[in-house]
């Protein structure tokens, strides 16, 4: 009957020793858990900050060209008009002068 109740016991203690050790493993695994999503969360924010800044310089890159082209267009535009009018500025200018004075 001692061996029997020590038998008992010895079953209980041991299986005491499985749950803390199954606590402490499972808490372990939590931690484990919760450092590698706080590592992922710091690694897509730096990913995302990474694509953002490339994004912004394409598009600023982007916006220059558009910038100068329209610029070279409108160069290009006063100059045919300045060709197209640059015959006729004296005849105007006869014209004003001669509405002045008359």
């Amino acid at each position: 009957m001692n061996e029997t109740i020590s038998s008992i016991l010895a079953a209980e203690k041991q299986a005491e020793e499985m749950i803390e050790q199954a606590a402490e493993a499972a808490k372990e695994t939590v931690y484990n858990a919760e450092q590698t999503a706080d590592k992922l969360k710091k690694a897509a924010a730096e990913e995302i900050k990474t694509r953002r800044a490339e994004n912004v310089k394409a598009i600023a890159a982007k916006s220059d060209e558009v910038y100068a082209a329209e610029i070279m267009s409108g160069e290009a535009k006063a100059e045919e008009l300045k060709k197209a009018v640059s015959g006729k500025i004296d005849a105007c200018a006869d014209e004003v002068v001669k509405e002045i004075i008359g």
